[in-house]
């Protein structure tokens, strides 16, 4: 009777720490491809959200590589008519800066879980 109460701890105990770290690893929900957006910028597909907060960032997760995504948002941004301030790219993460009109995007990319984890944060553009 004693062995089956310390089984069933263990268990418990285990159960804990695996829905624990199974939180801690959980990336968050799909989005549907073409409908997630911060900004009128697209989340880049396919890809997992973390956390949004409101329409002004986003964290989000995708087995694509570092220089899949950072090519895909310098063509969209360009293409956007978004003014490049700045850009690095190296293979551990690229950086993006850039305006358009009132509003400002800053893009981070790198290496997480095994693929690539992208902070977009859209702001308002001071005009100093």
């Amino acid at each position: 009777m004693r062995h089956r109460s310390k089984a069933r701890v263990l268990i418990a105990v285990g159960c804990i720490l695996l829905g624990s770290i199974g939180s801690f690893l959980e990336i968050g929900p799909a989005i549907a491809a073409g409908t997630g957006t911060v900004g009128g910028i697209p989340i880049y597909q396919p890809s997992t959200v973390s956390s949004k907060s409101d329409d002004t960032s986003v964290l989000f997760h995708t087995s694509r590589s570092i220089s899949d995504v950072n090519a895909y948002y310098l063509k969209f941004l360009a293409n956007a008519g978004w003014t490049l301030l700045g850009h690095t790219a190296t293979s551990s993460g690229a950086s993006i800066t850039a305006k358009r009109g009132d509003q400002g995007v800053t893009l981070s990319i790198y290496p997480a879980y095994g693929g690539t984890s992208v902070t977009l944060s859209r702001y308002p553009w001071n005009k100093h």
